[in-house]
């Protein structure tokens, strides 16, 4: 049986090693964690080329009716002051397409009532249905409701029996209780600022700017 004296003994020669392992395993960590910053900047990762798994990216449409740049002004609004430095890569993650639901049919059928459109309609795509009606036309998008709106004023012409044009005040009042009664569009848009308001010349059979 061991004396205490030797328990003692073996007890500080315990914690000795002890102590000697642990400062060991730091050092060695400090010095693994050096030789790997070396290495790593020594012989930097190769970038993987792009795939082009997608396809390439369009290129931007810009109106037919700009030729060159002259006179238009560009506000840069970053952060840094200046455009962000682009990567030769870059992820593209795939997006689903958003498919019609069973019940989108009807809910465009009814949509298309709000705006005064009581027949059925042509179906052009599995996605877009145009209803049609004398002198106006609706183009809707059954996934995501976006819709184009035409009328054709000459089928009209009761719309020119009164030919005092609204001001741009009531023709933007009239504009947006029209959507709002319908409940087709968000009030984030009825809320938006209206930028060109025309007015129809029956003389001259053109739209004029109103003021």
């Amino acid at each position: 049986m061991a004396t205490l004296t030797e328990v003692s003994m073996m007890t500080r020669k315990a914690v000795i090693w002890l102590v000697v392992i642990i400062a060991a395993y730091f050092v060695i960590k400090i010095l693994f964690g050096i030789a790997l910053n070396f290495y790593k900047s020594s012989n930097p990762a190769q970038q993987a080329p792009p795939n082009v798994l997608f396809g390439p990216i369009p290129a931007p449409r810009f109106p037919d009716t700009l030729k060159s740049t002259a006179g238009i002004k560009f506000n840069l609004l970053t952060i840094e002051g200046r455009p962000t430095e682009a990567t030769s890569a870059a992820r593209v993650y795939f997006m689903p397409k958003k498919l019609p639901s069973l019940l989108a049919p009807q809910k465009a059928r009814e949509m298309a009532q709000k705006l005064g459109f009581a027949g059925e309609p042509d179906v052009i795509s599995s996605t877009l249905y145009r209803f049609s009606e004398p002198g106006k036309s609706l183009d809707l998008d059954i996934v995501n409701n976006n819709f184009n709106y035409q009328t054709n004023l000459k089928q009209n012409p009761a719309v020119f029996d009164n030919n005092n044009p609204l001001t741009s005040a009531k023709a933007a009042e009239a504009a947006t209780n029209f959507f709002h009664t319908s409940g087709v569009v968000d009030e984030s848009m009825l809320s938006s600022n209206i930028v060109h308001l025309y007015h129809y010349d029956s003389g001259n059979d053109s739209f004029i700017l109103t003021a």
